[in-house]
């Protein structure tokens, strides 16, 4: 079953056409990596397919069920946005109990999610901490843990990489490859070794359209069709 379908998606702010009759398919339980340069229409493809903002023309499915509100698919995408977007005076906790308590958990239920996740991924002793406090990389896996507690079956990462340190980015790589079996994943990203690193499908931000990448494509080769955009 498709998780994710695109059909014929165009994206235009008055006359200027960012996304231009896109098709896309991603099966469920897949990983998709979409790269590309900045402004070219990555962050707009990743909030379209969240229906954080609606496409000019086309249509979106979800598990082959056509969809044109957000609150259509509440339970079943979960997005985390390029920009923290956190609560810097609320602490950890306090953050992740606000995204716990939009869903369906009771208040054991969420106490026990925001426990284990915090345990999982080594954040409980930051608990009480404001998140102003944080660093950058902290704040960015405070995101994706925000992100991944709803337990939506779609995440949909914008630009997850941007801003850490590297122990950050390698931790980032190895809880996203510890998700792939059990969710459907599309990421962007301007860095092409995180494709390669999660074995995903890659597809390339080009002239306002995507084109998918042969899986077993080098490193050297996509940061090449990246710098060739670049010259251009």
């Amino acid at each position: 079953m498709y998780a994710v379908k695109l059909n014929n998606i165009t994206k235009a702010y008055k006359k200027n056409v960012v996304l231009n009759s896109i098709d896309f398919r991603l099966e469920e339980n897949k990983t998709a990596v979409f790269l590309g340069l900045d402004y070219s229409g990555k962050t707009t493809l990743a909030e379209i397919i969240s229906l954080i903002k609606n496409p000019t023309s086309g249509t979106i499915e979800y598990f082959d069920k056509e969809t044109s509100t957000k609150d259509e698919i509440y339970n079943v995408v979960s997005f985390m946005p390029s920009t923290d977007g956190l609560s810097e005076h609320l602490t950890v906790f306090e953050n992740l109990r606000l995204m716990a308590r939009t869903r369906d958990y009771n208040d054991k239920e969420a106490l026990d999610k925001i426990k284990e996740i915090g345990i999982k991924y080594n954040i409980d002793s930051r608990f009480d901490d404001k998140v102003k406090t944080l660093s950058k990389s902290l704040k960015k896996l405070l995101s994706f843990l925000m992100c991944i507690i709803t337990d939506a079956p779609i995440l949909v990462l914008d630009e997850p990489f941007s801003d850490i340190d590297v122990k950050m980015r390698k931790n980032l790589v190895k809880y996203i490859k510890e998700l792939k079996d059990s969710k459907t994943i599309i990421i962007t990203t301007e860095l092409p070794d995180i494709a390669i690193d999660l074995d995903a499908d890659i597809y390339l931000l080009k002239n306002k359209k995507i084109e998918q990448l042969d899986k077993s494509i080098s490193f050297n080769e996509v940061e090449q069709l990246l710098l060739d955009l670049e010259v251009k």
